[in-house]
């Protein structure tokens, strides 16, 4: 049995595999270091953050002077950038290489775990082509779907190790430690939880029928956390020594989330959609809270709301012009509360919030404020209207992923760079310089525009079919008709994934801001390709194996 387990773990691609897999990988990268990447040195919320943290790190300062912006985002990109200076590569071919070398992960877990080549091939060939995978600027979304992937694959080849009692530490602690990356990138890395959740516990389950070793997998799973804790401590230990408070993202600072909480809670009249804190709100807390009153002239009393932040919302929200809407009230908050001084010191803001949120919670318990607070952190209050509008919300998100309506486009804004960001990235082919590559450029867009085309008649195809699968396989595993495998343990949570990541966006659209775009969905895409062929194929064994060997799936040792 042991050298039965030990063959059947080793099982991997086949030679015609790898050579398929070098002829599809070949002009992919060729592709992406001639498709232009947009560089937005004036984006300071977004790629002028990374790069200008980048250079701070390189020039060992960490990310530089602390202000409201320099623990606002995740830093797992930022880390990323420097990792491409010193290794001298475009950061083109950097974010090409990750996502492929992830795709490869993956599709490696699923060759262990078929125990065939053509699947994990086409697989390989379906995500590595995907015309939505690779975003091309310098944001932090470039390599969070590589990360996604990453962390899915080898989390499956380590629930198919435990499965065949094989305890791999050192698989364990690479997860852990992709895991503890993935966290430091984006602060909503909690939507990936369940379906992580949901991959342990199936496999526990099938261990459990198997009478197979649980300590395997609880000693997997010690390794992988401590992996994920050792990373989080070792970074909010670097930001204590610099900034002298451990803090990761201070957007999750307890006194900032209690303070936007009791902010978004007061209640003056009927909720305004999309606008979270409005002016007929910020003028009662004014007068029962001193330290919001400090804000006023910042939010209210100057040229335009919140220091022209009311007008990004305007553009998208009509009717909110003239105050502050959605996810950008925050960002308001947040540049009042800096020009108070209160941003010298992550402590010193802390401090402020906590205060600030200390003086609401008064007046509402007090009755000289209304209050009903939101059952979600950072969510507004919602009207019916916006309720209303989750079907058709999560009604784009599939158009989006199916590519039935907005497929990517292909045009980008001209990039705005200097020489020493020009440096920092490994000099790729930026925005603007068509004229100067000309055939190059010519071709890139035209491979990409027909690859548009393919996955605007792929995806919905092959969407629908897997869908289907997925439902009919469930109802049969409930019924007891066939037996619950690994692999679809492994289908699963990839649909509890692609749920959640789908449910975290359509609630942030009715709420915020528009959410439901590319960008957002990068994870959505390879994971929707994934469950749904896997659905497909795992549908056809699992019905195979019943008529074969009755309710035995030979896969299940």
């Amino acid at each position: 049995m042991g050298d039965s387990k030990a063959r059947d773990e080793n099982v991997s691609l086949s030679t015609v595999g790898w050579v398929v897999i070098v002829a599809i990988s070949v002009p992919y990268l060729i592709l992406a270091m001639h498709t232009p990447i947009v560089v937005n040195n004036i984006a300071l919320h977004d790629d002028a953050l990374y790069i200008n943290h980048a250079l701070s790190v390189l020039n060992g300062e960490w990310f530089g002077p602390y202000d409201q912006l320099t623990l606002a985002k995740g830093q797992g990109y930022t880390l990323y950038l420097v990792l491409g200076y010193v290794s001298g590569l475009p950061i083109t071919l950097m974010h090409a290489l990750l996502y492929m070398l992830a795709v490869l992960c993956v599709i490696l877990a699923v060759a262990r775990l078929t125990k065939i080549t053509w699947l994990p091939v086409l697989l390989f060939a379906l995500l590595l082509w995907h015309p939505a995978a690779l975003l091309l600027r310098i944001v932090r979304d470039s390599i969070y779907v590589s990360q996604v992937l990453l962390i899915c694959g080898s989390l499956f080849f380590l629930m198919i190790a435990c499965l065949n009692d094989r305890f791999r530490p050192l698989l364990a602690m690479g997860a852990g430690f992709l895991f503890g990356w993935f966290w430091l990138t984006r602060e909503e890395g909690i939507w990936l939880v369940p379906g992580l959740a949901l991959l342990f516990l199936g496999t526990a389950w099938l261990q459990h029928r198997r009478r197979g070793s649980i300590g395997v997998l609880i000693r997997a799973l010690i390794v992988f956390m401590v992996a994920f804790v050792s990373v989080n401590v070792a970074y909010v230990s670097i930001n204590k020594m610099q900034y002298g408070k451990f803090v990761g993202v201070d957007f999750k600072d307890a006194n900032f989330e209690a303070a936007l909480a009791a902010l978004q809670s007061v209640r003056a009249g009927e909720p305004v959609p999309f606008v979270p804190v409005p002016k007929s709100v910020r003028s009662k807390v004014y007068a029962e809270s001193p330290s919001f009153a400090e804000l006023k002239q910042f939010m209210d009393d100057g040229v335009s709301p919140g220091s022209a932040w009311g007008e990004f919302g305007c553009s998208v929200y009509p009717s909110t012009c003239g105050d502050i809407a959605g996810g950008w009230f925050v960002w308001a908050l947040r540049d009042a509360v800096a020009t108070k001084g209160y941003y010298r010191s992550p402590s010193a803001a802390s401090t402020y919030y906590e205060r600030l949120a200390r003086e609401i919670h008064g007046a509402c318990d007090a009755g000289r404020l209304t209050c009903r607070p939101s059952l979600v952190p950072y969510m507004p209050q919602l009207t019916s209207g916006q309720l209303y509008a989750i079907p058709g919300s999560l009604l784009h998100a599939i158009e989006m992923l199916t590519f039935s309506e907005n497929p990517p486009g292909l045009d980008a804004p001209a990039s705005n760079t200097n020489e020493k960001i020009d440096a920092l990235l490994g000099r790729p082919l930026r925005t603007g310089q068509a004229a100067t590559v000309g055939d190059r450029f010519d071709l890139s867009r035209a491979t990409s525009k027909r690859m548009v085309w393919i996955y605007s008649v792929l995806l919905p195809l092959v969407g629908g079919i897997g869908m289907a699968a997925y439902l009919c396989h469930l109802v049969l595993a409930i019924t007891g008709r066939v037996r619950i495998s690994m692999s679809f343990v492994i289908v699963s949570s990839l649909w509890v994934m692609l749920a959640a990541r789908v449910a975290v966006l359509v609630l942030v659209d009715i709420s915020s801001f528009p959410a439901i775009n590319r960008v957002y969905l990068m994870p959505a895409y390879p994971l929707f390709c994934l469950a749904s062929l896997l659905s497909t194929f795992d549908l056809m064994v699992s019905v195979a194996a019943k008529r074969a060997h009755g309710t035995r799936d030979p896969r299940i040792r």
